[in-house]
């Protein structure tokens, strides 16, 4: 079962009631709750209304279930003295402690309406699945959402306190005892976790530091021109339609995303085309399952807008000129860049330069033709990964190369899309050919000890600190966390070593940045 189904079904289980209910959450089970459930399913399961346990709230005759985290415990309090709700079912997204637990109790209990809380459960739910097989911690998807990951206080990552509760709670729910190979000091502290549970996974760390280039890569599959062209938040997509803002909303059961994120754009847009003429094939057929037929067509509609938007903003930004450019490093590709893109982009591809150890001369070219300041390469030199990374990096033959340019596109209205549209899109986009080389320091490491758990095994760390020798046909599955920012490169690369090696690997990290968030990150440093 994938991550974000059955955590779906946890916290279902949670929300199911015989009689109609009032829903109370904070902004991280709001955030939750609405990455896995339409407001029907909420309907569904006798959910009349949410509130949110920080607004200003009425009385209402009604069962009310809080879904929150401990730290709102004096709040519902509060509610409880005030008469706000019939009766309440305390869920608490994290484990409350004793001392909370006694103070609520106590707080309660000296207006004797103690009797208004029916249960009290810590959920161990203290992080949220956002894929078949990754997810993100707590805090993370708050600051996610918020935009606030530039915080100085998060630029290493939130606390390991914060990391260690929601990979407890990944592994409680999951039921997966983990084995650690790493020499990350996160390891000292998931040590004193306690697990025990048949099945058995291989937890890794790896810190953002250790490789920033991985989110600066330019994308060139169809989530990661989301996630770099257009705003994208956990489950929520904004793009410009007609000078109108539009959201767009990523559902869990979207089958369609969950099968074409990482495709090329053209490949989507043939599948865009399939399923259009399959819906007017079925609807002259009249179909009797109108329904079902209705929101698969509003779904497909969707991601056909997201499709011309992302074109848009790849002509806008001559982002395909960007993406050949990183790929070959030739010296008149780049060059015949200055000026184009925005500044964010030209950053992105001097720190690839770097990267790659191209000359001084054709760095600083480019730099003062773009009228660059010259202290962000001095900001990336200082982070000491250039001749790590590229001497990590996969070389490839010159007869190899192929030519990676996505082509530029002239779009329509979406009322206008037609098929000569998807012909159009078709031929300019299959000259562009992806990249499915490991370049991530992270994967190239992954595929290494994954050669090695195959081969001759791993000396890791079971819960009692006891070294275990471990091989690949000893696990259920391979778990990494990224401290500091996953990114959606990784992910990708992460689906390729899946595949090569048959084996399940799960991607969980504190929060997600693009490549703009990045270079602002960089800019940032002192």
């Amino acid at each position: 079962m994938s991550l974000i189904t059955h955590q779906r079904t946890l916290v279902a289980e949670i929300l199911k009631t015989s009689t109609y209910s009032l829903l109370i959450l904070d902004q991280y089970s709001l955030t939750l709750v609405n990455t896995l459930f339409r407001l029907i399913d909420l309907r569904r399961l006798n959910i009349t209304a949410i509130l949110l346990i920080t607004d200003q709230r009425e009385a209402i005759d009604a069962h009310a279930i809080y879904f929150i985290n401990s730290k709102y415990s004096d709040i519902v309090a509060e509610d409880v003295n005030r008469d706000l709700y019939r009766s309440i079912s305390l869920n608490f997204t994290d484990s409350i402690s004793r001392a909370k637990l006694e103070e609520l109790a106590e707080n309660v209990s000296s207006t004797g309406k103690a009797n208004t809380i029916s249960s009290v459960f810590d959920r161990f739910l203290t992080y949220c699945a956002i894929d078949s097989n990754s997810f993100l911690i707590s805090d993370g998807i708050l600051l996610y959402m918020k935009n606030h990951i530039l915080n100085k206080q998060t630029d290493n990552g939130l606390t390991h306190k914060n990391i260690v509760n929601s990979l407890f709670s990944f592994f409680q729910n999951n039921e997966i005892e983990p084995l650690m190979f790493t020499n990350h000091s996160l390891l000292q502290k998931m040590k004193n976790n306690n697990f025990s549970f048949k099945k058995k996974a291989i937890l890794l760390f790896f810190n953002r530091k250790d490789d920033i280039f991985a989110p600066l890569m330019f994308n060139w599959f169809y989530l990661g021109f989301v996630d770099d062209l257009l705003d994208f938040r956990v489950n929520l997509i904004n793009y410009t339609k007609d000078e109108k803002e539009n959201t767009f909303n990523l559902m869990w059961d979207d089958d369609f995303y969950i099968k074409n994120k990482f495709e090329k754009l053209d490949v989507v847009s043939d599948r865009i085309e399939k399923e259009h003429k399959e819906y007017r094939m079925k609807i002259i057929e009249k179909n009797r399952n109108i329904p079902s037929l209705t929101k698969r067509s509003e779904i497909i509609k969707g991601h056909m807008a997201i499709v011309l938007a992302v074109i848009d903003r790849i002509n806008e930004l001559a982002y395909d000129d960007f993406y050949q450019a990183s790929e070959n490093m030739k010296k008149d590709e780049i060059q015949a860049l200055t000026g184009k893109g925005n500044l964010e982009l030209r950053k992105r591809l001097v720190a690839l330069m770097m990267r790659e150890n191209l000359s001084e001369t054709d760095v600083g070219e480019f730099i003062q033709n773009n009228e660059m300041d010259e202290k962000f390469v001095d900001k990336i030199a200082k982070l000491q990964l250039i001749a790590e990374t590229k001497s990590q990096t996969p070389t490839e033959d010159s007869d190899e190369q192929e030519n990676l340019s996505i082509g530029r596109l002239q779009t329509n209205s979406y009322s206008n899309l037609t098929h000569n549209i998807f012909n159009r899109v078709k031929q300019s986009i299959n000259k562009f050919t992806g990249n499915t080389l490991l370049k991530c320091k992270l994967s190239m490491q992954l595929d290494e000890i994954i050669k090695e758990l195959k081969s001759n095994g791993l000396n890791l760390l079971d819960k009692k600190n006891k070294k275990e020798i471990c091989y690949i046909e000893n696990i259920n599955k391979i778990v990494v966390v990224v401290e500091g920012g996953g990114c959606l490169r990784e992910m990708f690369e992460i689906q390729t070593l899946m595949r090569n090696h048959d084996v399940d690997i799960v991607y969980g990290c504190d929060y997600m940045i693009n490549g703009n968030e990045m270079i602002k990150r960089i800019d940032s440093m002192s």
